[in-house]
C-alpha cells in the first residue's frame, strides 16, 4: 500500500527520497524533502488535483517546483533579504515517523516532523518544532502544529504553496474571495478590494491578508475544486504569466497555462508571534467531490 522508492526526475542523476501510496481512494508521492506531496490524484479523476513541473532537476536541497511546498519561517522575500525566499522548511528532509492506514476509511495518514539543527540555526536562530500529518484520501488533509520549543518568543509567517492542475488558466475562476482586500505584488504593494472571482488574462500574484478561508476553483466542464483552511487568515493567488515563466527557469515551455497557485496560510499583517512553549495548529483540506 505504500513504499519508499528513489525518484528520478527528467533522467537526473540526483536522487529524491519519495513515499508512493497507492490504495483504493487515491495515489499519492511525497517527498521527504520538505515532507512536500508532488502528486495527489483520487481514483475518481484521470489525473493530479496537483501540478507539478516537468523541468524540476530532482537536485537534493533544492526547492521542487509544484505540488505543495510548505514556506516557513517566513513566506515571500526575507525581511532583510538576507537568506533565500520562502524560508528553509521546503529544502529540509523531515523525518518520516509513521505511516498508518484506516482501511475502514481508505485513508492513509503520514506523519512528519522537522525541528531546528545546527543548519537551520545558522538561517534562523530559535529552537522549533513542526509536526506535519498528511491524510491522503478520497480528500486531502494537512495539519500542522508549529511549537516554540526554545526559551524565547519567536515571529513567523508561512503558507501552503499549493500548485493546482488547471487545464486552461485563462477559462480558470477563484471563487470566495469576493470583498476581500488584497495587496498586488506587481503594483508596489497597492491594495485593492476584489469586487468578483478572479479571472487570469495577465500574470497575477496578489496577497489577501485576512480572507474567507473557503476557496473554490472553477473551470468549465470540470467539477471545481474546493479548499478550505478556517485556520489560515491569508491566502495568495499566483501566476506567472508567459515572461515569468520563462525567467523561472523551472517551469516547462507553455505550463503556466496549466497551473494556478492558491496559497493558505499566515502572511503579512497576519504573521504570528509565538510565546516560548508554546504551540499553534493549521489545517488545509482539498477535494474535488
Amino acid at each position: 500500500m505504500h513504499a519508499i522508492k528513489k525518484l528520478k526526475m527528467n533522467q537526473q542523476f540526483t536522487d529524491l527520497d519519495i513515499l508512493e501510496i497507492d490504495s483504493p481512494s487515491c495515489r499519492a508521492c511525497i517527498a521527504l524533502q520538505g515532507a512536500q506531496i508532488l502528486q495527489y490524484q483520487p481514483k475518481h479523476r484521470e489525473n493530479s488535483l496537483l501540478w507539478l513541473s516537468k523541468a524540476n532537476t530532482g537536485q537534493v536541497g533544492k526547492a521542487l517546483r509544484g505540488g505543495i511546498p510548505l514556506c516557513f519561517p517566513w513566506f515571500g522575500a526575507h525581511p532583510q533579504g538576507l537568506q533565500p525566499a520562502h524560508g528553509f522548511a521546503r529544502n529540509q528532509i523531515w523525518e518520516l515517523q509513521n505511516v498508518s492506514y484506516d482501511e475502514a476509511q481508505a485513508i492513509h495518514h503520514v506523519d512528519f516532523i522537522l525541528q531546528d539543527s545546527p543548519e537551520t540555526r545558522k538561517i534562523w536562530s530559535h529552537a522549533f518544532r513542526l509536526k506535519l500529518r498528511i491524510s491522503c484520501g478520497i480528500s486531502l488533509n494537512l495539519d500542522l502544529q508549529v511549537e516554540n520549543i526554545g526559551s524565547q518568543a519567536f515571529e513567523f509567517s508561512f503558507a501552503w504553496h499549493s500548485y493546482f492542475q488547471v487545464d486552461q488558466i485563462r477559462q480558470t475562476e477563484i471563487h470566495g474571495l469576493q470583498n476581500a482586500e488584497f495587496m498586488d505584488q506587481l503594483q508596489t504593494n497597492q491594495r485593492f478590494c476584489e469586487t468578483d472571482a478572479v479571472t487570469f488574462q495577465q500574470e497575477i500574484d496578489r496577497i489577501y491578508p485576512k480572507a474567507s478561508g473557503h476557496y473554490q476553483i472553477v473551470q468549465a466542464h470540470v467539477q471545481p475544486i474546493q479548499i478550505a483552511a478556517p485556520s489560515c487568515a491569508s491566502v495568495v493567488v499566483w501566476n506567472p504569466w508567459q515572461e515569468k515563466a520563462k525567467r523561472l527557469g523551472d517551469i516547462a515551455e507553455g505550463d503556466w497555462q496549466h497551473f494556478v497557485c492558491v496559497e493558505c496560510g499566515q502572511i503579512a499583517s497576519e504573521t504570528v508571534q509565538l510565546a516560548a512553549g508554546s504551540k499553534v495548529d493549521y489545517q488545509l483540506k482539498m477535494t474535488d467531490i
